[in-house]
């Protein structure tokens, strides 16, 4: 049985500006996002690793990280991954090794 809520995307998926004005992922974003209203519905833990700006490429590799560290504590029918994917023109920049 689903345990988990695993969420991750870009600023819609953090609840973007949900605690106005231009709050930044504050716990009633979080809480009022998609992810948030899911979790609590269906009495989930809510995990959500959602960034303002971010890329697709940097929502897979921080879901793969964040799951595997999840699957050290859970099975992986505890956990439910939702996406958020975000626009295909977003990339990310590496600047001194950051």
């Amino acid at each position: 049985m689903t345990k988990i809520l695993y969420v991750n995307g870009c600023s819609h998926s953090a609840g973007a500006e949900i605690e106005y004005p231009l709050s930044s992922k504050t716990k009633y974003d979080l809480d009022n996002s998609f992810g948030g209203i899911i979790a609590r519905k269906y009495g989930l833990e809510h995990h959500n690793d959602a960034l303002y700006g971010g890329s697709n490429n940097l929502i897979v590799s921080t879901t793969v990280q964040s799951v595997l560290t999840l699957l050290h504590s859970y099975k992986p029918s505890d956990i439910f991954v939702l996406i958020g994917w975000t626009g295909f023109d977003r990339s990310e920049v590496i600047y001194d090794d950051k």
